[in-house]
């Protein structure tokens, strides 16, 4: 390092100069200023730290080099957090950090007496030849160079109890050469990293393998002692310097024996209990009852040690330790004493490796001693059994004169039971039968027993051979199997038996000795068994047919009834019209004329009201037979029971209107303190609900002056109860509890027990509309006398009534009960009428009410299952010639308000009665430019559409299946709507509206075209497929006409919005 005159001088210095034109002061020596460029090192990161410089002799040298490579050296050494050096010039004269100094134990007087090289620090270092080889060869080859493990005995400046002692430490020298531009080397630069714990903890575990390899062939303690002490002694002589063993003398002895050892002289053989023992002794008793290490003071103990200069360091012993041998569970076995290395301190892995070395020593002593004691007590066995062994041979031979005897007559007894008995090997063989087993196998005595499983039926023998392998498993198996039939018999039938197996197992062995198995002739029970399952399949079969048979004549009658209805409908509407006409242009005088037209137009209404009732025996029909097949899903959606309740008295218009029929639509009080509007549930089948009560009381009503209807909606946040009347009566959904509505009628009445359905006899006979009840999937309406129930049943208290809340009735936020009844002005019930309303065919068990009113008895049936099937019950409340009141609730789901017009219009929520649009009016607008594509294969029903159709000013295009329809789509006729039936020839409706919404999809029809799908089928699976085709509507026949044209307005309205469904 040069100065700006050039001036070199080198020295020991500490880093605490001034800084000078972009150089620092970094020492002085003779006189003369060493300066350093500015960076080259960092005073305030080192602090006091040294450095060491190489002296004058070498300035030359290094001058003549790049001066850059050199500070960039010295910035390394000084910086890096470990030992680091840096040898320069051809002498290697040494520049290092505080660490390294430390490490090759470099003091401030050697250094400032004369310049140090690279040999001066390694001369007196325990690996010179190992480091001198090294950084030659780094020179002369120019490659890194890496020593691994050197040792090296270094001061412990921590153990102020051995600053005279050097400590046993290792180390990886890593050599870097320093090139010149020229390619030469010329200098090294040096890092060293500690690796002592690495090279302690292999060392010490290789000791321990050793010793596990070398005692775990032991099969006595003696010889266990000895190797142990042979590893120890050849294998660990710097870990354990000395050392000496103790055991126990047995595992319920208090006195320890020496073993083993070395190390040790004059010690004592036998350390017990003892008022005055020796510090030895004592030391050796305290471990072994604490079970806790004790480390002491040599000096203490040196009349015992047996200095040997020949192992470890050389050095003299200066620490014991008496350890304990325990086990894992802390039981002591024994002490060993143990000299410490004189060279490291004992620290925590040097006591981990002596607490191995006492578990490892104290598991062989413990394993070895157990087998010594299983040894002893086994041959102690073997002598008592060979005496029993004498005395079981005279005992043997008794009991085999009894088996012999036992044998014969179990023989005996054997070949007179009917039953088969046999014995059979593992192998699989029959060692033994009696005679009734050969009988019903037909299995000859004479034949290989191995052969036996082919007298079994072939279709068996998979099962037999299985249940042999459970027997063989130590099961016990029953089974039932066939024998295969003789050779030459000419019965047809076979031989069946009953087999019941198990195993016998030898107690000590614990092997199968034989199969025993009893086997009963079944073959009578078989056939009787038989017989009834084919009897029982000749039923069903029958039953299904009938169903078959019931379901083709229903959809088959539909076709023809729904002409016979609209064709009455037509006529009806021009006879009235007739009617109106003559008394308004003629007035009174034409009376014979329009009596005979009135009496024309009462006819056709008896011919509606007749084709009404067929289908309402329909449509009982169908249900009935759904409704036992598990056809009737709940799904429920978002709807409002309002409008649902509109939608049934809107469907009867015309009735009322015939029969001079009064009604009402009544909302609750509660219904409207809730807010409600939409909630989800399945309309559909509550819409069935109200149409069949709805249409028994039109029936009624025909015959009575007074003739009023009825329907009341109300809601409750908890479930409804009857709870007040005690002649109120209900039908609970799979309870034996009766719960009670409160005041179902303001007016006092009669009740009805729920456990057989309730209704008025002649509200029994008379059964469902059909017209809407298939073809209804809506929502629904509720009764007056659940207002006062829902107000004071979502309050906290009723104060009116009494009653208060059960808590067990409350439901969770997202449920409320939607109630709906339907009351009539009728002439009412008596109790014994009541009590069977809703069992199936009741009408049946009630002459009167058939001859009177008809039906099939089965309306209020479905009614009762429709509403315990969504979560609610059904009650019937009644009074003679004071009318009746029919109410229920159902379980429903909350839903949002703002989102419910969407529900109700989209997604699954197919509505297949509506009028209107999200419960608005539809706008008008000019039919008679709208054109209506009718495709029909019927016709009379097609001239019936077009017919109605064009009279209430539409334009229509015909088309006599799905082709037609297309081809003319295809052809550039642009229809408004669709109605299309779904059974046809040549191509079905399915087909044809799926080739039209992928005809849209494709491009080539320019807009969607809306469709209303018409079919004599009511089923669900029948709707599901249309609306998956693509379909915005399904009606089912017979329909009413007026509300074919009101969907027909209504998609005509949203044509240009989404697709409702």
């Amino acid at each position: 390092m040069t100065d700006r005159q050039g001036k070199v001088t080198f020295s020991l210095f500490n880093q605490s100069e001034n800084d000078f034109n972009g150089h620092t002061s970094i020492g002085a020596r003779n006189g003369k200023t060493i300066w350093a460029p500015l960076g080259s090192y960092s005073p305030s990161a080192k602090g006091s730290s040294k450095l060491l410089l190489p002296d004058e002799s070498s300035v030359d040298h290094i001058e003549s080099q790049a001066h850059a490579i050199l500070y960039a050296y010295l910035d390394i050494v000084m910086a890096v957090p470990f030992p680091a050096a840096l040898c320069y010039g051809p002498e290697l004269q040494l520049t290092c950090n505080q660490m390294f100094t430390e490490l090759a134990g470099i003091n401030d007087n050697f250094v400032d007496s004369s310049a140090l090289t690279f040999s001066d620090v390694v001369s007196c270092h325990e690996s010179e030849f190992e480091l001198s080889e090294a950084v030659t060869n780094c020179m002369t080859r120019g490659m890194p160079v890496v020593t691994d493990n050197l040792l090296a005995f270094v001061y412990n400046t921590k153990r102020e109890d051995e600053l005279s002692h050097k400590s046993e430490s290792y180390f990886t020298w890593k050599m870097v050469p320093i090139m010149e531009e020229n390619g030469d080397v010329s200098g090294v630069f040096i890092t060293v990293t500690e690796t002592t714990d690495t090279v302690l903890y292999e060392r010490r575990m290789q000791v321990l393998k050793e010793l596990y390899d070398a005692t775990a062939s032991a099969l006595i303690l003696p010889v266990f002692f000895v190797q142990s002490v042979s590893v120890l002694h050849n294998h660990c002589a710097e870990d354990v310097a000395l050392f000496g063993l103790y055991v126990y003398e047995n595992s319920r002895s208090k006195t320890l024996l020496h073993r083993c050892g070395f190390g040790l002289v004059d010690f004592p053989e036998r350390v017990a209990f003892d008022p005055n023992p020796a510090l030895f002794e004592q030391t050796i008793l305290d471990t072994s009852s604490s079970a806790v290490y004790i480390k002491s003071d040599a000096d203490g103990f040196r009349n015992y040690i047996q200095y040997d200069p020949t192992r470890g360091w050389s050095d003299e012993i200066r620490q014991l330790v008496f350890l304990p041998v325990m086990r894992d569970n802390k039981s002591v076995v024994g002490v060993a004493v143990i000299g410490l290395n004189p060279r490291r301190s004992f620290d925590e892995p040097y006591e981990l490796f002596l607490e191995l070395l006492g578990r490892q020593l104290a598991t062989g002593i413990d394993n070895l001693k157990h087998i010594e004691e299983a040894s002893a007590k086994l041959n102690w066995e073997v002598a008592m059994n060979m005496r029993e062994k004498e005395e079981l041979e005279v005992l043997l031979m008794e009991k085999t004169k009894q088996l012999k005897v036992s044998e014969n007559r179990f023989t005996s007894m054997a070949q007179i039971l009917p039953a088969g008995l046999f014995l059979g090997s593992p192998e699989g063989e029959i060692v033994w039968a009696n005679d009734a087993w050969y009988k019903l196998a037909a299995y000859p005595k004479d034949n290989n027993p191995s052969f036996w499983i082919k007298s079994v039926h072939p279709g068996d023998r998979t099962l037999v051979r299985d249940s042999w392998r459970r027997v063989m498993q130590g099961h016990t198996v029953q089974c039932e199997f066939r024998w295969a039939n003789k050779r030459g018999d000419p019965s047809n039938f076979e031989r069946w038996c009953s087999s019941t197996t198990s195993v016998e197992i030898d107690p000590e062995t614990e092997k199968i000795l034989y199969i025993t198995g009893v086997l009963t002739d079944i073959t009578e029970r078989k056939r009787a068994e038989a017989l009834q399952r084919q009897r029982a399949d000749e039923a069903v079969e029958r039953r299904r047919q009938q169903e078959y048979f019931i379901d083709a004549i229903s959809h088959e009658m539909r076709n023809p009834l729904s002409a016979i209805i609209q064709s009455c409908d037509v006529v009806s509407q021009k006879v009235d019209t007739v009617i109106k006409n003559i008394a308004a242009k003629y007035g009174e005088n034409q009376k014979l004329e329009k009596d005979e037209l009135t009496e024309s137009a009462e006819c056709l209404s008896t011919i509606q009201l007749c084709t009404s009732h067929m289908l309402r025996i329909i449509g009982d029909t169908i249900n009935l037979s759904k409704m036992e097949s598990g056809l009737f899903p709940i799904n429920p959606k978002p709807c409002k029971p309002v409008e649902v309740a509109r939608e049934v008295l809107k469907m009867y218009e015309n009735e009322f209107k015939n029969l001079s029929i009064t009604f009402d639509l009544e909302i609750g009080e509660n219904y409207k303190m809730l807010g409600l509007e939409v909630v989800k549930m399945d309309s559909r089948r509550v819409m069935q609900v109200l149409i069949n009560l709805v249409s028994n009381s039109i029936k009624i009503l025909t015959s009575t002056e007074n003739k009023h209807i009825l329907i009341r909606v109300d809601a409750s946040v908890v479930k409804p109860a009857l709870c007040q009347n005690s002649t109120s009566f209900y039908f609970p959904q799979k309870r034996n509890c009766l719960t009670r509505f409160s005041s179902l009628s303001s007016s006092p009445s009669k009740s009805v027990p729920l456990t057989s359905s309730a209704s008025s006899a002649a509200l029994t006979a008379l059964s469902v509309n059909t017209q809407s009840v298939a073809a209804i999937d809506s929502v629904l309406p509720r009764v007056k006398s659940y207002a006062s129930l829902a107000a004071s049943r979502s309050s906290s208290v009723s104060s009116s009534t009494g009653v208060t809340q059960d808590p067990l009735m409350v439901e969770d936020r997202t449920s409320i009960y939607i109630m709906f009844s339907v009351k009539d002005s009728g002439p009412g019930m008596d109790e014994e009428q009541l009590s069977t309303a809703f069992q199936r065919f009741t009408s049946h068990f009630t002459p009167r009410t058939h001859v009177n009113y008809g039906g099939t008895g089965l309306g209020l049936f479905i009614c009762r299952k429709l509403v315990e099937n969504q979560g609610g019950e059904i009650t019937a409340e009644s009074k003679k010639d004071e009318g009746s009141e029919f109410a229920f609730y159902i379980k429903a789901g909350r839903c949002n308000t703002n989102s419910n017009t969407e529900s109700e219009g989209s997604g699954d929520e197919r509505s297949l009665i509506s009028g209107s649009v999200d419960g608005k009016p539809l706008a008008t607008f000019d039919i008679s430019q709208k054109k209506i594509l009718i495709v029909e294969d019927n016709v009379i029903n097609q001239k019936l559409l077009e017919r109605q159709l064009k009279n209430t000013g539409f334009k229509t295009i015909v088309a006599n299946h799905g082709q037609e329809a297309l081809d003319i789509i295809l052809s550039g006729i642009k229809p408004d709507c669709c109605v299309m039936d779904c059974e046809m020839p040549v191509m079905d409706g399915f087909s044809a509206v799926r080739k039209i919404r992928e005809l849209e999809n494709d491009g080539k029809v320019e807009s969607r075209l809306p469709i209303i799908a018409l079919s004599a089928n009511a089923r669900q699976v029948h709707f599901d497929r249309m609306f998956e085709a693509g379909s915005d509507r399904y009606i089912t026949k017979p329909f009413n006409f007026s509300h074919l044209i009101e969907v027909v307005k209504e998609l005509l309205q949203s044509t240009s919005s989404p697709c409702l469904r």
